[in-house]
């Protein structure tokens, strides 16, 4: 005999009317964007294939969002000015280095990876043109690069 039970509702995380609507607001932002337009313009770009794919945005309030962040750090913060949306994508600092290198034309070898040192303001600058051309090519339009955060600190200040 099988038993059936009710699902328990309980052990579903709560979600507040607020989160709910920063998760919507970044949906909306988003658009129609398209991941394989960027896998295009890797190549293109970097002289490489690049697999750009994405999950569930998952909107952290201040609190998990600051004790989320270690160093070393990179992090792109994408802001659309006006729908006041801001996101912020983390990527690998070795992943970092090598788009950088392969950005600037370098083969994109072991020793682009560094010796794990943050990234100079000039290095901070060809991520963020590399960021801004492959939001640009997946249609993400309204979105621009604020900045590229190389400190915890820096995305603490930024959050709080």
């Amino acid at each position: 005999m099988v038993l059936l039970a009710p699902y328990p509702m309980d052990r579903l995380p709560l979600v507040s009317r607020e989160e709910t609507a920063r998760t919507r607001r970044l949906v909306r932002a988003l658009g129609a964007w398209s991941p394989e337009r960027v896998d295009g313009l890797a190549v293109g770009l970097l002289g490489a294939p690049l697999r750009v794919r994405t999950g569930v945005p998952e909107a952290l309030d201040a609190y998990r969002g600051l004790q989320s962040l270690v160093d070393p750090l990179v992090a792109a913060v994408l802001v659309v000015p006006e729908r006041g949306a801001r996101a912020m994508v983390e990527m690998h600092p070795r992943l970092a280095a090598l788009l950088v290198d392969r950005a600037l034309g370098g083969e994109g070898g072991a020793e682009a990876l560094g010796g794990g040192e943050p990234l100079s303001e000039a290095e901070r600058g060809v991520l963020a043109y590399v960021a801004a051309r492959m939001l640009e090519a997946a249609g993400a339009v309204d979105w621009r690069v604020a900045t590229v955060l190389t400190e915890a600190e820096a995305a603490r200040a930024l959050l709080e």
